[in-house]
């Protein structure tokens, strides 16, 4: 037992010092690098609407696009020393989530080709400010699906891919799966022919689900498309391009 308690904490203290000499394992220099945030907060924000976001880029590109991500929400002052940029709302209210997925070898997998990173954000300020698009939040997006820092999808050959159970979609005929997924698009599209011959589940985005202008018919074996037959190029015929769609994030419904 310890007599005197200020005698007692100090010894607590020194014993503390001494166990991370000899076990030290950097957990709290880690965990400082983290965002963390209350419980509390948690239970707040989970409260409320919100919308989810999230886009895949290349791994081997994540230290670009991070960069340039950061650039567009602080500028040249990234460590926010001056206080307009601590004042100016960024858009968020919670930090955003990243992992780092393997490449699969699913069709329409997004990291179909290497690995990818992926980074989920979230949009509280639409549903909760009377509906008033998040000009901020939207040029985080705008910078995520059309910098070649992101990746090489999208309508301009630049930008991360779209995770596909998540917001940000855009507008009809705005989305070309061909530009999205190269050959693997019409590879998936001869899977299709096959297994669903009656498009039983066209009809719930036909504007995505195209193939317009693709020699299915002659250009899918048993292996899928056939690539190097000539004639057989996966380009689909879209209604829209990207002259005639909104700019980037290529959405106006938010």
């Amino acid at each position: 037992t310890y007599g005197d308690p200020v005698a007692a904490a100090g010894l607590l203290d020194t014993n503390g010092l001494g166990v991370s000499v000899l076990a030290s394992n950097a957990t709290l220099e880690a965990a400082s690098a983290y965002l963390k945030q209350p419980a509390s907060y948690e239970f707040t924000v989970r409260s409320a609407l919100f919308d989810q976001y999230e886009v895949a880029f290349p791994l081997r590109q994540a230290a670009d696009c991070l960069a340039g991500l950061l650039a567009v929400l602080y500028g040249n002052d990234t460590d926010s020393l001056r206080n307009e940029t601590r004042a100016r709302d960024k858009g968020f209210r919670t930090p955003p989530l990243i992992r780092v997925v393997a490449k699969e070898d699913a069709l329409l997998g997004l990291t179909f080709d290497e690995p990818h990173m992926y980074i989920n954000i979230e949009d509280y300020m639409y549903y909760n400010t009377g509906r008033r698009s998040n000009s901020a939040f939207q040029a985080v997006m705008a910078y995520l699906r059309s910098s070649p820092n992101c990746g090489s999808s999208g309508l301009h050959g630049a930008g991360a891919r779209l995770h596909w159970g998540k917001a940000g979609w855009p507008d009809p005929g705005c989305w070309h799966g061909d530009k999205e997924y190269g050959s693997n698009w019409c590879h998936f599209g001869c899977a299709l022919r096959q297994l669903d011959p009656g498009a039983k589940f066209t009809d719930s985005a036909p504007d995505r689900w195209n193939w317009q202008g693709v020699d299915l018919d002659g250009c899918c074996g048993p292996d899928g498309f056939l690539v190097n037959k000539p004639n057989c190029t996966c380009s689909v015929q879209h209604a829209r391009d990207a002259t005639s769609c909104p700019p980037a994030p290529h959405y106006t419904n938010r």
